[in-house]
Order: C-alpha cells, then structure tokens, then sequence
C-alpha cells in the first residue's frame, strides 16, 4: 500500500538525516517527495524546498486521495519546518489551485515556464547557511528534451536552464529527488539520461557544498 511505502521512504530517509547523510531519489509518482521532506524534520532546522514542475500539485485533495502526486506541493506546506516552497516552471492552474497559492501567501513562490526564457532565477530569502531540498518533476521540462513522463506540458525549461540553476542554489543542498520518469513513454532512454545526469549534478553541489561525498 502506498501507507507502508510512505513509511519505509520516511524511515530511510530520516535514518540518512540522523548519520549525516544525503538522499538522492530517482523514482516515478512525486509522492515520494512528502515523506522525504517530513523526515527533514529531524534536523531541527527550517528547510526551503524547490520545485521544478508543469504542475503545482496544490490540491488539497484529489479525486478523494490527500496523499496523490497531485497533492504533493499542499503536503509540503502543512510541514512547520518547511519554511517556503519555490515553484518554477509552472505551466497549468487552475482555481482550486489559485486559491491555494493565495492562502499560503509569503511561504509560496510561484514562477511560470513563461516568465522563464533564459536564466532561472536566484532563490530569495535563503540565508548562507539555509538548508535547500531540490525536488524535480522530469514534466517540467519542454517534452523534447524529457519525452518519457505520464503528464507533459508544451512549452517547458531546457537541460542547460535547470543545471546551471542546480549549481547557482544557495544555502545547502540536503537532499534531492528526480521524479515521474515514465519508462514506456520514453524515447532512446532520453529522459533516464537527463535524470542520472541531474542526480549527478546535484551530488556534486552537495559534496562542495557539503565538504563530505555521504549520499544514498
């Protein structure tokens, strides 16, 4: 049951929290990011997660089911210790959603793929020591680049926009997930190369940033 895997991903990765270590997460149904981002918990320390995504995934409930890929952003804003959540590459609202985005007000920032032509821009409000989680929905990129998705949206960032941004992130990278790989959907295993190639990136934020390489 989707209770049980939410408990074993909130379990391990709290385990990797307490010895110091980093978890890196490839996987399909975003989800898994809400177990994850509550184990941050642990730390004892505000954490400010980013979302690259098509979707906001702000439904407060989906089709009877709190706890679907859809309702992922909602989750991670009832957190205490998630201090603000940043979204780009937003290309799909609707009003339940909206309405949303005005209840959480300063804790919520929202960038549309359209007011991002070129450079991504800096996270604000991220002190130096801030600790950053990096949750990246493979939608959120144009489908040319990331064919193999369930979900995708026309009109999304390139490869070269979300790396650079990966090595511009501020405070402390803690933790990050490349998620909603579609196998069957893909197309020369393009989008499974981007995800390695954005898990690599990140680990290599992480380990400067960090001084250590502990990662899973």
């Amino acid at each position: 049951t989707w209770e049980e895997t939410a408990q074993a991903y909130l379990k391990l990765a709290r385990s990797l929290f307490e010895a110091g270590r980093l978890p890196f997460c490839a996987g399909g149904d975003h989800a898994v990011t809400v177990p994850i981002v509550s184990a941050l918990g642990v730390l004892g320390t505000p954490v400010h997660v980013v979302q690259l995504d098509a979707h906001p995934d702000l439904y407060p409930v989906y089709e009877g089911n709190r706890d679907s890929h859809a309702c992922t952003g909602a989750r991670v804003l009832e957190m205490p210790h998630v201090a603000s959540l940043t979204q780009m590459g937003i290309r799909t609202l609707n009003r339940i959603q909206e309405e949303e985005i005005k209840r959480h007000g300063a804790r919520l920032h929202l960038f549309g793929a359209g007011d991002l032509t070129g450079t991504l821009p800096d996270l604000e409000g991220v002190p130096p020591d801030g600790l950053v989680y990096l949750s990246i929905d493979l939608d959120c990129f144009e489908p040319a680049f990331a064919p193999g998705v369930s979900h995708p949206v026309p009109g999304g960032l390139t490869p070269r926009q979300v790396i650079d941004f990966i090595h511009r992130l501020p405070g402390r990278l803690v933790g990050m997930d490349v998620v909603e790989l579609n196998p069957s959907r893909d197309v020369g295993e393009r989008t499974a190369v981007l995800a390695g190639r954005l898990l690599h990136e990140g680990m290599g934020v992480a380990v400067r940033q960090n001084g250590q390489a502990n990662g899973s």
